[in-house]
Parts: structure tokens; C-alpha cells; sequence
């Protein structure tokens, strides 16, 4: 047990915590970390692990008292001499000179290491878990960006004047048999006889595990520079030793006369005993008909999940819900719930326990989201990032078995968004009431103008996600299996005038938590989902089959956990196979211009069982607002500005014409209808035709005739305008004639 020389609330902050709904479930250790300073000297882990962290000045005062030695002395040298592995060589992460020359700075940890551990199997990764800068929302996507775990071993490497405990494991297609390399090399800068232990120096390795700069070496993506780098903090439970390598940077550019703000970034690094492992754990690999998250390294990839079963059964995945304000409570447990319900029909007991820890409770500030110690889902109060939520896990690179999983919800910026477009809809609604449609559209084109301004940037510099050309880290807010979007711009309509915000949000929210949290049991996006959508308008639980989905604001408020979702699990966690192989379909499969091959029904911009004909009444809305149906008015809407609302629509309609020859017989749903061609080879000349009529509507010359010469004309130059953008977007495709034409108007 970790020993705390803090007084006043370390009662409460120093927890074991039973697990409220079963006997059963693992306790969890809620510790204090030791923080740097020159006089620590602190006890760490239990009888199977013992550490000891010292700073500068006891590190000095126990060198000198002779209670520890000097790895260059002769009694350290007979020492090394009797240990095992210590020829143990290999190439590591390059380390700076004075790390070289073993030298302690000021306001480093040193942690001494059992001699008794050299060799035995560890997992060993690194998870960013702090940014300073709170507004900047490409630096705060950095939040949970990880080191895949890699299965590790420590050994001694010693020559003459170099003194190592180095960390050996393997990269790419690992199995407990591949032969292994240095990952990395951590100082010995003393050792301790008598208790047999080697002192390492962890303030140095801060250099070395600069994960920031490996990422972005030469600052492209940040335009920030590493000036420091240190170890700020070590703790220790549930067989892991974790510590806290804090990276201060600066601009690369800074103006003359001005000081650059610093920025830092906390990187949890933690090396876990490879025995805590649930030793019944079935590895699984991914089959036909469900999607699963798979491992990174391994030599066969395996599915990742959770460990179920035996003494860690009714609710044995503990969550501390963090920030969530009062009125959102019931829909996060909600989600929580919901999967708890399949989990029974599939296992018979629930599968999570949730407690929600608001942001006065002490023990707010020890939970760290990325802790692989812990599960958390945060409600982020401190960050802004490009998603509206984030669900990784990590897990056992040779089994799939998983260790860590935590949720990051941006919910205060969610909020405000939100906010923002029902109080557009109040006052479009009013406006429209008093038969002031123009003035509504007005208002909603200037809000959607201010929306892409403020939220559209996007992230258009990417980390290359390697070290060296083998060494992969994974910035999740960039990947797109997890890159759940905030909202969806592409859509002209406002918020379901039926509801209120606070239910509205609240089928938001359930929603939400419960897509993240199926990425947080492993499970993979399923584009496909909508497919079996009910038929007429959107229904409670009606809209899609998965809650791994995307779904627009009109539908994804009311989706629920779906019967693709239990087929899943029942794959995952109890190894039942997919009764039905063709409601599936993920990132890797969603086709684009460039991929042809894949199937038009695979999209991330549909709705409704029928994509097709809801990408065509989108246009028809486009179209509409082109125009100016039914008013003697010139467009409030131009031509760029709808085409760049609806440009997934229009690929979507240009996928099912270019698509159609190589993919068309495995479509379900685009052939139920009568109108339609009944032979894939008539498909791309019907989807052109039809894009024809809806261009150059049938009633053109009528809604025309109501406007006056000089509002013609600007509303003819306009529908032509968004025709070339039309046939610019499908312009891949390199269809035989430009859809639309010039609808008799003139070129």
C-alpha cells in the first residue's frame, strides 16, 4: 500500500471502493500520485511490486549515506555481474546527452525497480491526457491519441560506463514467441543492494518519451517546439506503475516584441504486469456480418472486448462518470442501461456499473481520463476538439482482451450549438407564421454561413502515425472509425419543431453515450443501419438497427440500441455467429469516387431504408432553395453555398450511378421500388435522368413567370451556377454528358 505524507484530505481522496450492485466485481484503488519534488521519499505497490520514488535531494542524501550505491562502483559492478540478461543489447529511441551521461536533474523522480521483475512479461504504452491550451480545438483532439500497448520485458544492459534497464518487446505481428528488440532505455542511476533494486532515472526518460515531438518532430502540425520535457509524477495500483511525463512547448514563429504562450501536454505512460491478464480469456478473431475493433500488433489479429465471466460478472465494468450536469444524469445512465438490457439476453448479467463523480468531489481531479487503470467518460469541461464525442479503447495486443476504455464528451460546446439552432427554429417558425418566408431564409442561411465559419475549419494537417517507420500511435480524433463528427452541416432543415431542447438533448445525449460506449466494448461503425429503418417518419427506435450509426439531427436523437447491435455482442462476448451477414458495412467499405468497387447503399450521409430517394429529395430541397419556389423573390440562397450544404448528397446520387455495374446486385433497397429500373445496367442512365428533372424542373417557366425580368435573370444565372457545381462535384465520375445541362436557358 502506497504510503501519503499529506494530511487533511487524503481520507477521502485515498479510496477502495466496493462495487455497489455486486459482491463479485473488482475493487477499484483510487490513489494519489507523488508528485516531483527534491525531498520525496515514497513507497509504492504491494508484495508482488515494490517501488520506491525519491527525488533529487534524498536521492543525494541516500547515495551519500551509502544506503544506495553508484552503478560504477565495484560493489554495483559485482552486483550487475550476478544478475541475469546483463549482455541484453539492442537500438532504442534515441536519447540526448545528458541523458546519456546519466545525469539526475533537478526536480526528477527516480523510481527503484525489483531486481525480482527482470524478465517477466509487461504491457508498456502511453496515453496524452492533458492540454493546456483550452480553446484551440486541434490540440485539444489530442486528448486519448495513444501508444498501442506493446508486450514488453525488462533486462539489464550494462557496459563499462553505461548503465541500462532497457525494455524489450516487438512492434508488428507479435506472438509470445517473435523475437523482440529495445524499445526503450531508461538510466540506472543507482542501485539498492540490499533490497535489490536498480534506481531509474524517469526524469530522464521524459526526454525519450517525448511523445509529442515523435509525433511531430518538426512542428508542421502543432507550429509548436518541445523546450522541455519531464517526469512530474509517479503512482502505482492495480499491478501498473504509471507516470506523468509533462511536454512544454512554445510557438515556432514568435512575432517580435512577444513572448509565445507556452503549451504542455501530460502523457500517461504506464508499464503493467502481464499476469493481471484474465487468464480464461477466449481470443477471438472478426467474422463476416459484424464489425469489432482488432488488435494492432499482433501476428493474428483478434477482436477486442471485454473480459466477462467467472468472478467478474454482474457489472464488472466500473465506470466514474465525470462533470455530467444534473439534468443530462438520467439520459448518460440511460445508455449505460440500454446495453445492460442485451447484455443480459446475451449473458445473462449486466455488463457496466456507472457512478457519476462531479467536478467538486475530490477524487475528480485523481481520476485522469486515459488512465488505464480506470474507465471514465468526461464530460470535458476543460477542452475544445473537432468531435462531438470520442470512445477508444485499448486492449491486449495478443489476445484482444481489453484493458482500458473511456469516453470524452464535448458537452458544453455541444450545448451552446444546439441551443443555438433551436433558438434559430423558434424564430424561423415565428417568422414563417407571419408569412415571412423570405426573412426565414434569410436568417437561416446566415446562421448556417456563421455555423461553417466557426465550425467547418476542420483539421487539414495530419500526424504522420509513426516513430521511425514501425513504431505506430493512433490519434483517434483523426482516425475515422472513431471520428464521430460534432454535428452534420450538410443539412438545410432546423430542429424538430415537436419537441422541446431539453428532450431533444436528452435523445441527443442517450444516443451519444450509447454509440461511444459501444466503441468502448469494441464494437466498429455500421453504415448500414439505416437500411432497416421503419417506413414514414421518424419513430422512437425505428430509424436505424445500430447505434453505431450516423444518423442527421432529425433522426439520431431518437435511435436506440438496435438488433444488428445485439447480433454483435452475441458474436463478441458469447461467440454466436450473425444469423443475418448483410446488415453490416464500416469506414473501410463506404464508397467514394475513388472506390467504385464499394457499395452506393454504404454511406455515412444517408437516412431512411431508401438512401436513394432521400438523397434526391435533399437536392429537391436544393433545387427548391435555388430558385426561390413560390416567391416573386430573387434566392436568398446561392448557388455555391447549397452546393456546398448538399455536396455529400450529390455524391451520393453520383455513387449510385457510378457503382451500380460492379455493386448493383447486392443492393437491397434501391430495387423496391416501382418506378425504378429493374436491371443493374439501366441504373446509371436512370439516376442521370432523374438528376436531369430535378435540375431543370418541369414547372421552371411557372415559377419563373411570378418573378419580375430582373429577378428572372439573377434567378436563372443562379440554377445555372448550381448546375456547374453540380457537375464539378461529379465531375470523378466522368459520366458520358453533364447532368442537368442548361435547362433551355442558354449557356
Amino acid at each position: 500500500m502506497k504510503k501519503i505524507n499529506v494530511i487533511g484530505i487524503i481520507g477521502c481522496l485515498l479510496i477502495i471502493m466496493s462495487c455497489s450492485n455486486s459482491d463479485k466485481a473488482k475493487e477499484i484503488k483510487i490513489t494519489v500520485p507523488i508528485k516531483e519534488a527534491p525531498t520525496v521519499r515514497e513507497n509504492l505497490g504491494d508484495l508482488n511490486q515494490s517501488y520506491q520514488v525519491l527525488g533529487e535531494e534524498t536521492l543525494t542524501e541516500s547515495l551519500a549515506k551509502k544506503e544506495l550505491i553508484f552503478p560504477g562502483s565495484i560493489d554495483a559492478k559485482r552486483w550487475f555481474h550476478s544478475a541475469q540478461n546483463t549482455e541484453a543489447r539492442g537500438a532504442s529511441f534515441p536519447l540526448n546527452a545528458a541523458i546519456k551521461k546519466n545525469n539526475l536533474r533537478k526536480k526528477s523522480l527516480a523510481v527503484s525497480f525489483p531486481k525480482k521483475l527482470l524478465g517477466e512479461n509487461f504491457v508498456f504504452g502511453g496515453v496524452i491526457t492533458e492540454v493546456s491550451d483550452l480553446q484551440n480545438e486541434l490540440l485539444g483532439g489530442l486528448k486519448l491519441s495513444d501508444l498501442p500497448p506493446i508486450h514488453v520485458k525488462p533486462e539489464l544492459n550494462v557496459s563499462e560506463n553505461e548503465f541500462n534497464l532497457v525494455l524489450k518487446g516487438c512492434l508488428n505481428k507479435c506472438s509470445e514467441l517473435s523475437n523482440t528488440e529495445t524499445i526503450l532505455t531508461i538510466p540506472i542511476v543507482a542501485l539498492n543492494v540490499e533490497e535489490e533494486k536498480v534506481v531509474l532515472d524517469l526524469a530522464a526518460i521524459g526526454e525519450s518519451l517525448n511523445l509529442i515531438k515523435m509525433l511531430d518532430p518538426d512542428g508542421s502540425y502543432t507550429q509548436l517546439k518541445t523546450i522541455s520535457s519531464r517526469t512530474v509524477a509517479v503512482d502505482f495500483s492495480d499491478s501498473t506503475l504509471v507516470f506523468d511525463v509533462k511536454v512544454s512547448m512554445i510557438p515556432l514563429v514568435i512575432p517580435i516584441g512577444e513572448k509565445g504562450s507556452t503549451v504542455d501536454f501530460t502523457i500517461r505512460w504506464y508499464l503493467r504486469l502481464g499476469s493481471v491478464f484474465n487468464p480464461s480469456f477466449l481470443a477471438r478473431e472478426q467474422t463476416e456480418g459484424v464489425g469489432y475493433f482488432t488488435t494492432d500488433r499482433g501476428l493474428y489479429p483478434k477482436i477486442i472486448r471485454h473480459a466477462l465471466g467467472g468472478s467478474t460478472q454482474s457489472g464488472s465494468i466500473k465506470y466514474f462518470v465525470k462533470n455530467v450536469p444534473a439534468e443530462y444524469q438520467g439520459s448518460f445512465k440511460a445508455a449505460f442501461e440500454e446495453w445492460n438490457q442485451k447484455f443480459i439476453e446475451v449473458t445473462g448479467y449486466p455488463i457496466f456499473q456507472v457512478e457519476f463523480i462531479d467536478s467538486t468531489d475530490p477524487r475528480s481531479q485523481l481520476l485522469v481520463t486515459g488512465d488505464i487503470r480506470y474507465k471514465i467518460l468526461e464530460w470535458d469541461l476543460t477542452n475544445r476538439a473537432p468531435y462531438g464525442g470520442l470512445g477508444p479503447s485499448i486492449a491486449n495486443q495478443f489476445t484482444g482482451e481489453i484493458l482500458s476504455s473511456n469516453v470524452l464528451i464535448q458537452g458544453p460546446h455541444i450545448i451552446d450549438l444546439y441551443r443555438d439552432w433551436f433558438h434559430l427554429s423558434e424564430k424561423v417558425e415565428n417568422l414563417k407564421s407571419k408569412g415571412w418566408v423570405r426573412d426565414s431564409e434569410l436568417l437561416k442561411r446566415a446562421f448556417f454561413l456563421s455555423i461553417d465559419e466557426r465550425e467547418g475549419k476542420g483539421v487539414k494537417n495530419k500526424f504522420a502515425l509513426s516513430v521511425g517507420g514501425h513504431v505506430a500511435f493512433k490519434i483517434h480524433s483523426q482516425l475515422r472509425p472513431l471520428e464521430d463528427p460534432l454535428f452534420r452541416k450538410e443539412d438545410f432543415d432546423t430542429l424538430p419543431i415537436d419537441t422541446s431542447f431539453q428532450k431533444y438533448m436528452e435523445g441527443y445525449f442517450r444516443d451519444m453515450v450509447a454509440h461511444e460506449l459501444g466503441h468502448n466494448i469494441g464494437l466498429r461503425h455500421n453504415f448500414a443501419g439505416n437500411l432497416s429503418a421503419a417506413e414514414g417518419e421518424p419513430m422512437q427506435g425505428k430509424v436505424s438497427s445500430s447505434i453505431m450509426e450516423y444518423l442527421g439531427r432529425k433522426f439520431r436523437y431518437l435511435d436506440e440500441i438496435g438488433v444488428y447491435d445485439l447480433m454483435a455482442i452475441k458474436y463478441g462476448y458469447a461467440g454466436i455467429l450473425p444469423e443475418n451477414k448483410h446488415g453490416f458495412c464500416t469506414d473501410e467499405e463506404v464508397a467514394d469516387f475513388g472506390s467504385l468497387h464499394l457499395s452506393a447503399e454504404c454511406s455515412r450521409d444517408d437516412a431512411t431504408n431508401d438512401p436513394y430517394g432521400y438523397f434526391l429529395s435533399r437536392l429537391q430541397r436544393g433545387v427548391d432553395l435555388v430558385i426561390a419556389r413560390g416567391s416573386a423573390e430573387a434566392p436568398v440562397w446561392k448557388a455555391d453555398e447549397v452546393a456546398k450544404v448538399i455536396s455529400s448528397t450529390i455524391t451520393g446520387l453520383g455513387l449510385y450511378a457510378g457503382t451500380s455495374v460492379s455493386t448493383g446486385a447486392h443492393w437491397t433497397q434501391f430495387f423496391n421500388h416501382p418506378e425504378r429500373p429493374d436491371g443493374v445496367a439501366l441504373v446509371s442512365d436512370y439516376v442521370q435522368t432523374t438528376m436531369d428533372q430535378l435540375l431543370c424542373p418541369s414547372d421552371l417557366k411557372e415559377v419563373l413567370a411570378v418573378k419580375s425580368s430582373v429577378v428572372q435573370l439573377e434567378t436563372k444565372l443562379n440554377l445555372l451556377g448550381f448546375i456547374k457545381k453540380v457537375n464539378e462535384v461529379l465531375l470523378p465520375l466522368k459520366l458520358t454528358k453533364p447532368v442537368g445541362g442548361d435547362c433551355g436557358l442558354g449557356a
